[in-house]
């Protein structure tokens, strides 16, 4: 049975060294991004000094990843600038607030041991010395779109280790299949095509295009490949009840059929954590592990919200049933009868229970006269068959009168 259905059985202890020692090490467009975004200066430089250079030479990623990494690396970095600009104006805002509802409050006029002008100027205070932080960080912060040390970390680590570009008839045979593949919700991908954040055009495919990308490069390579992704979406991660089992099964079935090799998938903290066990020359520290955790569990948790909001379809959805439910309960008002109507069907009721009543009780009544009339019609005609002769007294009464008849002849 484990062989049969190898993809749904978690590796022996075996399997994942095997795994770990001859597999490609591919990295997520994430990954990358997710240095200038998610962690702190002296964690990135530990993931990137005492991780990735240390596995440079099983690195690789596809033609999909390093496009799309240089494509949205302006974009990170300029949002992470102007989060000070965010800050700054969320500072100015809880001040305004903060001074209105001091000053609406009456209870601050009465209040002798806090005094309300006093109240309000240390809370000016203390914001401006965190806008004055702000400031400050800002200054400090580098200009990474012209002076970039990790592009050109990561340029130096993937030289010779990114894969060959798909040509454009590939590109549309692939935007095709996907079309079929994302109908059946075969991962990976289909995710990006659905929901409010959904990509448009043939952007949704983009998963899609690396992961045929990853198939192409086992099956040349004939190595396993072990995928480092922060992408915690069900195509794909196997979940259950909120919590993740590990790679979508049809992914590692896909790759074998394809490629014939083995496939596993990791996020950041678990990729450094097994690292660190099955490599040797991997030492990053436990602070840099936890922080990193801490960054895809807070993830989670957000995903986790986001999944428990309806969708638009399913919001219309329950609209619709709460609207016919409203008529349902309307026509049920509706049909309710008013009080002088309830009245006067239980009158007419009473009504119509008495007279039924009266006309039982003078049922005896009625047969009684019936009775008797039946007795006098009993009599009379016992009286009229009294009255008529018997065949005997008639014979003798004819004989009687011949006699007579012939006496006067």
């Amino acid at each position: 049975m484990r062989k049969t259905f190898f993809s749904y059985y978690y590796p022996t202890k075996e399997q994942f060294s095997m795994l770990w020692n001859e597999c490609l090490f591919v990295l997520d467009t994430n990954v990358f991004l997710d240095l200038y975004r998610r962690y702190s200066p002296a964690a990135r430089d530990d993931l990137i000094v005492n991780a990735l250079t240390k596995i440079a030479d099983r690195l690789w990623v596809p033609h999909q990843v390093a496009l799309e990494y240089l494509r949205r690396r302006p974009d990170v970095i300029l949002k992470q600038a102007s989060m000070y600009d965010k800050a700054k104006s969320l500072l100015q805002t809880l001040c305004v607030k903060a001074q209105k509802e001091i000053e609406k409050d009456s209870s601050f006029q009465h209040h002798f041991p806090i005094d309300k002008k006093d109240f309000l100027e240390k809370i000016k205070s203390s914001l401006t010395e965190i806008d004055k932080e702000i400031d400050e960080q800002k200054q400090k912060h580098p200009d990474s779109l012209s002076n970039d040390y990790i592009v050109d970390t990561i340029t130096s680590l993937l030289d010779g280790k990114v894969g060959t570009p798909y040509s454009s008839e590939k590109l549309k045979e692939v935007y095709e299949e996907g079309k079929t593949r994302y109908k059946n919700k075969i991962p990976p991908g289909y995710k990006d095509a659905e929901g409010s954040n959904k990509k448009e055009g043939n952007d949704k495919y983009g998963d899609l295009v690396l992961w045929l990308q990853i198939i192409d490069k086992a099956k040349e390579s004939g190595k396993p490949i072990i995928f480092i992704t922060n992408d915690g979406k069900e195509d794909w991660w196997w979940t259950s009840k909120g919590r993740t089992i590990g790679p979508q099964p049809e992914l590692i079935d896909e790759m074998m059929v394809k490629a014939n090799t083995s496939f596993y998938m990791y996020k950041s903290d678990q990729f450094i954590k097994y690292a660190q066990e099955y490599l040797d020359e991997i030492t990053v520290k436990q602070e840099t592990i936890n922080e990193v955790q801490n960054v895809r569990l807070r993830d989670e948790a957000i995903q986790r919200a986001i999944a428990s909001v309806p969708s638009t379809s399913e919001i219309m959805r329950l609209t619709e049933e709460a609207m016919l439910q409203h008529k349902v309960i309307e026509q049920a008002i509706n049909s309710v009868p008013s009080t002088s109507e309830i009245m006067l069907r239980l009158a007419e009721e009473a009504r119509l229970r008495s007279e039924a009543i009266q006309r039982a009780m003078e049922m005896p009544k009625a047969i009684q006269q019936a009775f008797n009339s039946a007795y006098l019609r009993s009599k009379a005609i016992q009286r009229a068959i009294a009255s008529v002769p018997s065949t005997s007294e008639i014979m003798q009464q004819l004989i009687k009168g011949e006699s007579q008849q012939d006496q006067e002849e």
